[in-house]
């Protein structure tokens, strides 16, 4: 498992212009980062900026990687038409949310997280807490805040203590902390055609999802962004 979850805190950046106004932003962690955020930026007109294995208290900083901290995250840019990968120190002035947003002047923001709340936190519903502090500064904008989907095995159901009640306790928290200021999508709604059930990550650490599921639940997510 610390195999597992140390290879999870390899982090990525996507960027992408951030120049004009009314922008639509989208921040995410490494699930925005892949295949699922890859197929947003296509489905929508989305600016994505992503750091894997990041939580709520990560997009909370002044900015993702203070000269304080040992950062040696993963750099990628991306924008909808292509992929670049670049490895290295996310850069000092790399914002935060308040940051990006003062940058971006977006009228709109997505954030995809919670994953790393659960696996970072020991699946603690009070640290849901930090997500509502997040979601509270786009206030004055339209917000969309799209949850963690069900996972039935693997570190985020281990950091539940095995236990699908104290998952869903954990999102059920996360969906209603930030309900006030952002439209949650609840990604354990999105049902897999294979089996019937709720989607789950199908990638060998038990974490993440490949290509073609990933994109799926992009596929039936975007749906509910209205802008």
């Amino acid at each position: 498992m610390k195999t597992l979850l140390y290879t999870f805190l390899i982090y990525s950046i996507f960027q992408v212009s951030i120049t004009q106004a009314g922008e639509i932003l989208y921040i995410g962690d490494s699930h925005t980062t892949g295949h699922f955020g890859q197929k947003m930026i296509e489905l929508l007109p989305l600016k994505r900026y992503s750091v894997s294995a990041s939580s709520t208290p990560t997009w909370r900083r002044k900015v993702i990687c203070p000269k304080e901290n040992k950062c040696d995250y993963s750099i990628s840019y991306a924008d909808p038409k292509t992929e670049t990968y670049y490895k290295g120190r996310v850069p000092t002035n790399f914002p935060g949310l308040d940051g990006m947003i003062g940058e971006v002047r977006p009228t709109a923001v997505v954030i995809a997280l919670g994953t790393n709340d659960i696996t970072n936190y020991g699946c603690d519903s009070k640290m849901v807490s930090s997500a509502a502090k997040l979601a509270a500064k786009t206030k004055g904008m339209r917000c969309y805040w799209i949850g963690p989907p069900e996972y039935r095995s693997g570190p985020v159901y281990e950091a539940c203590g095995s236990s699908m009640q104290k998952f869903h306790a954990f999102v059920d928290a996360l969906k209603n902390a930030v309900a006030g200021q952002c439209t949650y999508i609840d990604s354990r709604r999105v049902i897999d055609p294979k089996t019937g059930n709720p989607i789950t990550a199908d990638d060998e650490d038990k974490l993440h999802f490949g290509s073609g599921l990933a994109r799926y639940w992009a596929q039936q997510v975007s749906g509910q962004v209205q802008f």
